[in-house]
């Protein structure tokens, strides 16, 4: 699975990503030497819960959030 949070405007995006019982597994600030969040990793099938926010009060920018799911080729 890739998430990606990018800046549309005036933003400093970062993704925390919890799992079906509340806790933390993944907190993602700046990637790839920008402002921007991205995930990318393998997860067990189930629920999770995805927060993306601005990093501070001093962004009031849009974020656009993007997801793409990958399969396994057989």
């Amino acid at each position: 699975v890739v998430i990606y949070a990018g800046e549309v405007t005036d933003c400093d995006s970062l993704i925390i990503l919890y799992n079906d019982l509340g806790q933390e597994i993944e907190f993602i600030d700046d990637a790839n030497g920008t402002l921007n969040s991205e995930i990318v990793a393998v997860w067990n099938p189930g629920t999770y819960l995805l927060a993306v926010r601005q990093y501070s009060d001093g962004y009031q920018g849009i974020i656009r959030i993007g997801t793409v799911r990958y399969v396994p080729a057989e």
